[in-house]
């Protein structure tokens, strides 16, 4: 657009609140993902115990922090997922790859919570023999319950991105649209003022030119009176020399007006 207006990246912030999901539906939405994430917490601090060889309290400050880097990374891989509309595929494949990384770290995680029944506790629970599986009944189904509440989070911070990359999208487009009219508008003003500007440069050219076209048209009439003036006197001389042609033309003539300045 001519005078370097744009609309790339412009968006009607009341138009997204508008588009946009209602407070309480957000609000419920993160309150089930805070909930969900301390329950994966909990079930990943035995792991955490186990591999890290922390004492209780680090576990649980580790096993937390994980949960919610594991939780914004969902969500930064569906906010990039979404934000590719319109922008190329590099911001999807960096999305993609985080959505990779993010489900190997749970599935790894979820594999360590099922081998990790071997821990002090859950060994002097559990009546296994040396022999037997490192996989327990219920670390198997506390591996299953972890794996399905980490999903969950995934899914609920990624669709949750994507509604409010995509609500933004939908506004964005339909902001433009929303000016599109203005656009041109402002596209017709603009050839508007191109034809002003061009009948100001042809006002000035005549402006410029008009003292030179009143000398010549003064010239013009002086030399017409002098052709008079001269014509005038051949006529007056004549008629005087010749009483004749006397007519009111002539000086002689009483019913001349010059008569009375003959003398």
């Amino acid at each position: 657009m001519p005078g370097g207006i744009t609309l790339r990246g412009f968006i009607d912030p009341p138009l997204v609140a508008s588009r946009g999901r209602s407070r309480v539906s957000r609000a419920l939405t993160y309150a089930v993902v805070v909930v969900l994430v301390m329950l994966d917490a909990f079930l990943m601090r035995p792991v955490l115990m186990l591999v890290l060889d922390e004492a209780e309290l680090g576990s649980y400050i580790a096993s937390f922090g994980l949960a919610t880097a594991a939780c914004v990374m969902a969500f930064y891989a569906g906010r990039l997922n979404a934000g590719a509309q319109g922008r190329g595929r590099r911001l999807s494949l960096v999305g993609s790859l985080l959505m990779t990384t993010w489900l190997l770290g749970g599935l790894f995680i979820a594999a360590l919570r099922a081998i990790g029944a071997s821990t002090a506790t859950e060994l002097s629970a559990s009546t296994m023999t040396t022999d037997s599986s490192p996989v327990t009944l219920q670390s198997g189904l506390q591996a299953i319950l972890f794996l399905v509440i980490y999903i969950a989070i995934g899914l609920l911070t990624m669709t949750d991105a994507k509604e409010d990359r995509s609500d933004v999208f939908d506004a964005r487009l339909l902001t433009v649209d929303a000016l599109e009219s203005v656009r041109i508008r402002v596209a017709q003003l603009d050839g508007l003022l191109t034809h002003l500007h061009d009948e100001r440069a042809r006002a000035r050219m005549w402006l410029d030119e008009l003292p030179k076209r009143q000398s010549t048209q003064l010239s013009a009439s002086a030399d017409l009176a002098d052709h008079g003036a001269q014509h005038a006197r051949l006529v007056i001389a004549s008629h005087a020399q010749d009483p004749s042609t006397s007519g009111v033309t002539s000086l002689k003539n009483p019913d001349n007006p010059l008569h009375g300045h003959l003398d």
